[in-house]
């Protein structure tokens, strides 16, 4: 708030700034980021100027709106980066599709074609992984984090009848995660559902060989 006070009347939070106040970036970094339409200059502060903002407030803070933040950070962060915080902002309820079409029109010129959300967000990492490894090997896009049977899958082929889990071991490896994983299989197999569990290991380490074994059980 100090930030955007020093920023005159009209200035709000904004790039990674407002990124991390929207919580669709881990981390804070510094300076602190304002945009504001004067020519305004102080020390740990980096000011970007422009006539339109897009504020709103969040936590009593002016802030570049949801969308608008998204497009400032096409211009500063790596496209997993920006992958991920467009998936973020999704999972939160923060954006809709339309919103960022709209801002697509009054900011040509800028890398605002990489912000186009798909169906079905990602919410992590992993999953993001997961989808450039489908795309590497050229396999069908999933549905993805759709409740099925009572249990949020993170992919499903509903024609295939197939459920894709994507494992690691921060949350898998817990004696209360082993049963509950066991519970939810049997409860989508007795739905009709397969499920077949990937992990973050297989997908760096043996990317061709469960590319070849997803492929051949979707060709059955």
């Amino acid at each position: 708030m100090a930030a955007v006070l020093a920023c005159g009347p009209d200035a709000a939070l904004s790039h990674r700034s407002a990124g991390a106040l929207w919580r669709i970036l881990t981390r804070w970094h510094a300076p602190t980021g304002v945009t504001t339409p004067t020519k305004r200059s102080h020390p740990g502060i980096h000011v970007h100027r422009s006539q339109h903002a897009d504020a709103t407030t969040h936590y009593g803070i002016p802030v570049t709106t949801p969308a608008r933040t998204l497009v400032d950070l096409a211009d500063v962060l790596t496209p997993k980066q920006l992958t991920r915080a467009v998936n973020e902002a999704q999972v939160q309820h923060l954006i809709t599709p339309a919103e960022l079409t709209t801002l697509f029109t009054r900011y040509p010129g800028r890398r605002t074609s990489q912000l186009t959300p798909e169906q079905g967000a990602t919410r992590s990492h992993l999953e993001d992984r997961f989808t450039r490894f489908l795309k590497r090997h050229h396999l069908p896009l999933p549905e993805r984090n759709q409740l099925i049977a009572g249990h949020e899958v993170d992919a499903v082929y509903r024609a295939q009848k197939l459920i894709i889990e994507l494992d690691s071991r921060q949350f898998h490896t817990t004696p209360q995660a082993f049963e509950q994983d066991r519970d939810r299989d049997a409860d989508l197999l007795n739905a009709g559902f397969s499920t077949l569990r990937i992990t973050d290991h297989r997908l760096k380490h043996h990317a061709t060989k469960e590319a070849q074994r997803l492929r051949e059980i979707l060709g059955r």
